[in-house]
């Protein structure tokens, strides 16, 4: 699924499976929820030339990103890839979140508040 360079206000996939997440350069006026979602790998994102679940390079969100329960795979590789995120309303990752693999969270801006609680 590749959302490069969108804008829009909110992203609810909740409890769903999808194919590897391209989300960079993206602004969301909203919230972005992946609830519960499992996004798995698929291809090299081409930001990174990774493969990658859930790439959120350089994105921008002014509401939270919520990954609680979310299981994100890929294997050997990058689940989770958000260099330069910005976050205002914070990242949210608990509740049975999963990362199989590895999760890059460099660069990134968010609240103090903000909960992980990520496994690999």
């Amino acid at each position: 699924m590749d959302l490069s360079g969108a804008s829009t206000r909110s992203i609810a996939i909740v409890g769903s499976r999808v194919p590897g997440m391209e989300a960079g350069l993206i602004r969301i006026e909203g919230r972005l929820d992946l609830q519960r979602s499992r996004p798995e790998g698929s291809s090299a994102s081409p930001f990174h030339r990774r493969v990658t679940a859930l790439s959120l390079i350089n994105t921008h969100v002014s509401g939270a990103v919520n990954l609680n329960g979310a299981e994100i795979t890929a294997p050997e590789e990058w689940a989770v890839s958000a260099g330069g995120l910005v976050a205002e309303g914070g990242v949210y990752c608990v509740d049975g979140f999963v990362a199989h693999g590895e999760v890059r969270l460099w660069g990134r801006s968010y609240p103090a508040d903000c909960t992980c609680g990520a496994h690999a």
